[in-house]
């Protein structure tokens, strides 16, 4: 049943580790528009943005289902068309996303704010992902 929820991506960076762009831990929340949400602590935010970025562009791109590989992570992240928008599936966790526009809003948003913090610290220097995703969330 639908709740007609926001579509957000939340990323919560843990500050107390040194940060550099190979230490990049902390949580992350995806939120459907249908109330349902994937979360998932001590993640490393790089690859699992870059993970949602990669099947929002399979998506975008017409493919059917994607199995996308997540450093560290037994399971993949599961993107395939649903209705008129996409599903994602980890592990036992599903969101649905019929706003696919706010959805890649949500998730240059959630690039910004983490690349901002990890910029505060002396040091940082953006890998391939990280630049990768921080061209994406400048797009």
């Amino acid at each position: 049943m639908s709740r007609d929820v926001p579509v957000k991506i939340v990323v919560t960076l843990e500050e107390q580790i040194a940060l550099d762009a190979d230490e990049a831990l902390g949580e992350i929340e995806l939120i459907g528009d249908d109330g349902g949400s994937i979360s998932r602590g001590n993640a490393w935010l790089d690859a699992w943005l870059s993970a949602i970025l990669d099947g929002l562009e399979g998506f975008l791109a017409g493919e059917k289902e994607q199995r996308i590989e997540i450093m560290a992570e037994t399971q993949p992240l599961v993107v395939r068309p649903y209705r008129r928008g996409l599903r994602v599936t980890f592990r036992d966790e599903t969101v649905e996303v019929r706003d696919v526009e706010q959805f890649r809003t949500e998730l240059k948003s959630a690039v910004r704010g983490v690349v901002a913090r990890l910029e505060e610290h002396e040091g940082f220097s953006p890998d391939e992902t990280w630049s990768r995703l921080i061209a994406f969330a400048a797009s």
